[in-house]
Protein backbone atom coordinates (compact mmCIF):
# COMPACT_ATOMS: atom_id res chain seq x y z
CA UNK A 1 0.00 0.00 0.00
CA UNK A 2 1.04 3.49 -0.95
CA UNK A 3 1.95 5.33 1.77
CA UNK A 4 -0.03 8.81 1.90
CA UNK A 5 1.17 9.89 4.81
CA UNK A 6 4.33 11.30 3.13
CA UNK A 7 4.02 14.53 2.10
CA UNK A 8 4.21 14.41 -1.97
CA UNK A 9 2.01 16.91 -4.09
CA UNK A 10 1.88 15.65 -7.52
CA UNK A 11 1.07 18.58 -10.47
CA UNK A 12 -0.10 18.38 -13.83
CA UNK A 13 -1.02 14.91 -13.03
CA UNK A 14 -5.01 14.08 -14.53
CA UNK A 15 -6.94 10.71 -14.19
CA UNK A 16 -7.52 7.48 -16.08
CA UNK A 17 -9.85 4.78 -16.10
CA UNK A 18 -9.26 0.94 -15.48
CA UNK A 19 -10.15 0.58 -19.27
CA UNK A 20 -6.51 2.71 -20.41
CA UNK A 21 -4.89 0.80 -17.85
CA UNK A 22 -5.68 -2.62 -19.21
CA UNK A 23 -5.37 -1.34 -23.05
CA UNK A 24 -1.55 -0.46 -22.11
CA UNK A 25 -1.17 -3.60 -20.45
CA UNK A 26 -2.27 -5.11 -23.37
CA UNK A 27 -0.18 -3.34 -26.12
CA UNK A 28 3.13 -3.87 -24.10
CA UNK A 29 1.98 -7.64 -23.11
CA UNK A 30 2.49 -6.95 -19.10
CA UNK A 31 0.67 -7.33 -15.98
CA UNK A 32 1.06 -3.42 -14.47
CA UNK A 33 1.44 -4.07 -10.40
CA UNK A 34 -1.51 -3.19 -8.30
CA UNK A 35 0.32 -0.53 -6.12
CA UNK A 36 1.36 1.31 -9.51
CA UNK A 37 -2.16 0.80 -11.08
CA UNK A 38 -3.98 1.88 -8.48
CA UNK A 39 -1.85 4.98 -8.01
CA UNK A 40 -1.39 5.71 -11.41
CA UNK A 41 -5.47 6.21 -11.81
CA UNK A 42 -5.62 9.94 -9.99
CA UNK A 43 -1.93 11.10 -10.94
CA UNK A 44 -1.51 9.68 -14.67
CA UNK A 45 1.60 11.94 -15.89
CA UNK A 46 2.52 13.58 -12.79
CA UNK A 47 5.29 15.35 -11.54
CA UNK A 48 6.26 14.79 -7.64
CA UNK A 49 7.24 17.34 -4.88
CA UNK A 50 9.60 16.89 -3.51
CA UNK A 51 11.46 14.96 -6.48
CA UNK A 52 14.52 13.79 -5.54
CA UNK A 53 15.67 10.00 -4.28
CA UNK A 54 18.94 8.01 -4.12
CA UNK A 55 20.00 4.48 -5.43
CA UNK A 56 22.71 2.85 -5.16
CA UNK A 57 25.66 4.88 -7.24
CA UNK A 58 23.77 7.29 -7.60
CA UNK A 59 23.13 10.45 -4.96
CA UNK A 60 19.83 12.85 -5.83
CA UNK A 61 18.52 11.11 -8.98
CA UNK A 62 15.48 13.20 -10.31
CA UNK A 63 12.46 11.74 -10.61
CA UNK A 64 10.70 14.05 -12.83
CA UNK A 65 7.71 12.72 -14.12
CA UNK A 66 5.35 9.52 -14.68
CA UNK A 67 4.82 8.53 -18.28
CA UNK A 68 1.31 9.10 -19.49
CA UNK A 69 -0.86 5.98 -19.71
CA UNK A 70 -2.87 7.87 -22.35
CA UNK A 71 -1.57 7.24 -25.83
CA UNK A 72 -2.50 10.55 -26.90
CA UNK A 73 -0.24 12.06 -24.39
CA UNK A 74 2.45 13.26 -26.09
CA UNK A 75 4.50 11.96 -23.07
CA UNK A 76 3.19 8.64 -23.51
CA UNK A 77 4.62 5.30 -21.88
CA UNK A 78 3.60 3.45 -25.12
CA UNK A 79 5.66 5.79 -27.39
CA UNK A 80 8.23 6.27 -24.90
CA UNK A 81 8.67 2.05 -24.90
CA UNK A 82 8.46 1.58 -28.60
CA UNK A 83 11.08 4.62 -29.49
CA UNK A 84 13.53 2.68 -27.13
CA UNK A 85 12.58 -0.62 -27.36
CA UNK A 86 16.13 -1.50 -29.40
CA UNK A 87 18.05 -0.41 -27.00
CA UNK A 88 16.31 -1.52 -23.96
CA UNK A 89 16.59 -5.06 -22.66
CA UNK A 90 13.46 -6.88 -23.07
CA UNK A 91 10.83 -7.32 -20.27
CA UNK A 92 12.14 -4.06 -19.06
CA UNK A 93 9.14 -1.10 -19.55
CA UNK A 94 9.99 2.62 -18.79
CA UNK A 95 7.14 4.15 -16.34
CA UNK A 96 8.56 7.65 -15.48
CA UNK A 97 11.46 10.25 -16.72
CA UNK A 98 14.33 12.47 -15.43
CA UNK A 99 14.85 15.43 -16.83
CA UNK A 100 18.23 14.24 -18.47
CA UNK A 101 16.33 11.64 -20.72
CA UNK A 102 16.63 8.76 -18.47
CA UNK A 103 13.94 6.72 -17.57
CA UNK A 104 12.76 4.88 -14.35
CA UNK A 105 11.03 1.32 -15.37
CA UNK A 106 9.69 -1.88 -14.61
CA UNK A 107 12.09 -4.86 -14.77
CA UNK A 108 9.81 -7.88 -15.18
CA UNK A 109 12.91 -10.02 -15.88
CA UNK A 110 13.00 -11.87 -12.50
CA UNK A 111 9.02 -11.28 -11.82
CA UNK A 112 6.21 -10.72 -13.87
CA UNK A 113 4.13 -9.96 -11.53
CA UNK A 114 6.01 -8.15 -9.24
CA UNK A 115 8.50 -6.41 -10.99
CA UNK A 116 11.73 -4.36 -9.19
CA UNK A 117 12.53 -0.80 -10.32
CA UNK A 118 15.70 0.07 -12.35
CA UNK A 119 17.08 3.24 -13.75
CA UNK A 120 17.97 3.39 -17.25
CA UNK A 121 20.89 5.33 -18.28
CA UNK A 122 20.40 6.61 -21.97
CA UNK A 123 23.45 7.83 -22.82
CA UNK A 124 24.91 3.92 -22.52
CA UNK A 125 22.69 2.53 -25.81
CA UNK A 126 24.79 -0.13 -26.54
CA UNK A 127 22.83 -3.06 -25.49
CA UNK A 128 25.40 -2.67 -22.33
CA UNK A 129 23.66 -4.46 -18.88
CA UNK A 130 25.33 -1.50 -17.12
CA UNK A 131 23.17 0.46 -18.11
CA UNK A 132 20.37 -0.45 -15.79
CA UNK A 133 20.71 0.11 -11.89
CA UNK A 134 18.47 -1.30 -9.53
CA UNK A 135 16.84 1.10 -6.92
CA UNK A 136 14.48 -0.64 -5.00
CA UNK A 137 11.43 -3.39 -5.69
CA UNK A 138 8.55 -2.05 -5.17
CA UNK A 139 6.47 1.51 -7.15
CA UNK A 140 5.40 1.91 -3.59
CA UNK A 141 9.05 2.12 -2.30
CA UNK A 142 9.95 4.20 -4.99
CA UNK A 143 7.58 6.39 -3.79
CA UNK A 144 8.66 6.23 0.35
CA UNK A 145 12.20 7.10 -1.56
CA UNK A 146 11.31 10.70 -2.64
CA UNK A 147 12.77 13.88 -0.75
CA UNK A 148 13.49 17.15 -1.33
CA UNK A 149 16.17 19.74 -0.31
CA UNK A 150 16.78 20.48 3.12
Amino acid sequence: MINMDKNITWKYDTQINDEVIKKTEEILAVVFPEDYKMFVKNHDGGYPDPNLYDFPGRKEAVFSDLLSLDRNSENSIVEVYFSHRYWLPAEIIPFACDPFGNYICFDYRSDKLNPCIVFYNHKLEDYNPHNLNFICASFTQLLEMLYGYE
